[in-house]
């Protein structure tokens, strides 16, 4: 095998096993969540704080 398709198989086992890591740990789910959050809270801040006009 070429040196070309050695890398090509390195990079594929990465992405692989870097697939299996994000999915493993559910780290969408993590993103979306901690997102929400912090949305809630910057539009909860607005109802308790006085305009400025």
């Amino acid at each position: 095998m070429n040196q070309l398709g050695e890398s090509e198989t390195k990079l594929e086992g990465g992405l692989v096993r870097l697939t299996a890591w994000v999915e493993e740990r559910n780290i969408a789910f993590l993103i979306c969540s901690v997102g929400m959050a912090v949305m809630l809270l910057w539009a909860g801040s607005f109802k308790m704080t006085r305009p400025r006009c």
